[in-house]
């Protein structure tokens, strides 16, 4: 549903003064800048030109100030690629973020509207400015309840079927020769899913929604393939810089190996902004597994997890994670517990290249011994991942991401050493 034209002319004007009050109040950049807005949101074009003009401008002020004008008079297609063209040059530029979301709204791209929105919640500084992000994100869930999302992605790996780096291991009774079919093998799997939502704006910072996805992945091997299934019903309460969100959740996998599964449980999170730049997200799920198939895995499954996200500029976030896990399960060997860490860094450089790398490194320990082996088996994560894009690619109307992962899976039980180098292209379209 499109955005009144006279309401969107109103907001124009008003994004154009919230600009040029915290310039005025030293939060947005040159004050120039910010009169310039203004002057473009009242018409009066050439004036702000003449005293863009008499700056001694830079070819970025030049597009970002074009985008400004291309935006007031509707051109909206066109100035979204201006601002974007400014930030590849200028990846901190706030006031163009700024602008791009707004423009994005305005052209009813909803989804990556938000998506924006919710960057600017992150690094904006300006608790006025803040507050109208929230007020535009409750403008885009009344003004598209519904929503549907595809993504194709192509998954290369050195092991599909997670199959052991080891050819035998020592037992009880013996030496133990690890089957070929359990052993790494390499292939290519091609994914393709469908998903979206419903969600209804019960109040300002009250959200119900209903959310779905169906993916698929097929495989060379066709003892690979997976399908699944899941549905989530979640009411989030936002308030000031705090949200809460419940959610149970449903999900059923399919699998050709008969590992497939069924889980029904519950989801709660807590969002906290604790300063201006810097985020604490808490997470915590549990969930009851049903394997139709298999004997020994039905049982509870918990998480809990913390992430603090630190946006030290706009083009820089760096997050740092703790996930603590556990089963209890039919048969105690198993059963878990496991803690896992995580970093990230990502970095949108100058000129449009968007680069990412990550680790983890985890434990596992399980509750009983390990049939035949005389002890409880323990397992040891190590893991390095890369991601690249570029703002300038576009495809499918998004910009493609390419993730490349490494991973070290140790365990004093010979069959569970596995070494794993595989990567995601992934491509997504909102509709």
């Amino acid at each position: 549903m499109a955005i009144h034209r006279f309401r969107a002319k109103v907001a124009i004007v008003l994004f154009a003064l919230a600009l040029l009050l915290v310039g005025r109040l030293g939060w947005a950049g040159p004050v120039e800048e910010a009169e310039r807005a203004a002057l473009i949101s009242a018409g009066q074009i050439a004036t702000a030109r003449s005293q863009l003009e008499a700056t001694q401008p830079t070819t970025a002020d030049r597009i970002f100030f074009d985008g400004q004008v291309r935006k007031a008079r509707g051109q909206h297609k066109s100035a979204i690629s201006l601002f974007r063209q400014m930030l590849r040059i200028r990846p901190n530029h706030l006031n163009a973020r700024r602008e791009l979301a707004h423009t994005l709204l305005l052209s009813d791209n909803f989804e990556a509207a938000e998506l924006s929105f919710r960057d600017l919640l992150r690094m904006d500084p300006n608790p006025r400015m803040r507050a109208g992000y929230r007020d535009f994100i409750d403008e885009i869930h009344r003004h598209q309840p519904v929503t549907v999302r595809t993504h194709l992605a192509v998954l290369p790996s050195t092991n599909v079927n997670r199959g052991s780096a080891a050819r035998s291991f020592d037992t009880e009774i013996g030496r133990f020769v690890i089957d070929p079919a359990s052993r790494a093998r390499t292939g290519l799997g091609i994914e393709t899913g469908i998903g979206g939502h419903v969600r209804h704006q019960n109040a300002p910072g009250q959200l119900s929604m209903l959310s779905w996805g169906l993916e698929g992945t097929v495989y060379g091997d066709s003892i690979q393939n997976t399908l699944t299934a899941h549905a989530a019903l979640s009411y989030s309460l936002t308030k000031g810089s705090s949200t809460w969100t419940i959610a149970p959740y449903f999900r059923r996998i399919w699998r050709r190996d008969h590992t497939g599964n069924v889980a029904v449980g519950m989801g709660v999170s807590f969002g906290q902004m604790l300063r201006p730049g810097v985020t604490l997200l808490v997470s915590g799920s549990r969930e009851y597994r049903t394997y139709p198939r298999l004997d020994g895995y039905d049982g509870r499954y918990s998480s809990l997890g913390g992430e603090l996200i630190w946006q030290p500029s706009p083009s820089l976030t760096i997050r740092g994670g703790l996930e603590i896990g556990q089963s209890a399960l039919d048969r105690a060997f198993l059963s878990h517990r496991s803690i896992s860490l995580t970093a990230e860094a990502t970095k949108r450089w100058q000129g449009g290249l968007e680069t990412g790398i990550g680790v983890e490194f985890g434990e596992g320990r399980f509750d009983a011994d390990y049939p035949l082996m005389g002890q409880p088996r323990s397992d040891h994560l190590r893991a390095l991942s890369l991601t690249i894009g570029h703002d300038a690619v576009r495809i499918w109307g998004g910009s493609p991401r390419l993730t490349c992962t490494i991973r070290r899976d140790r365990s004093n039980i010979g069959l569970f050493d596995q070494n794993t180098s595989e990567c995601r292209a992934t491509l997504s379209r909102a509709f």
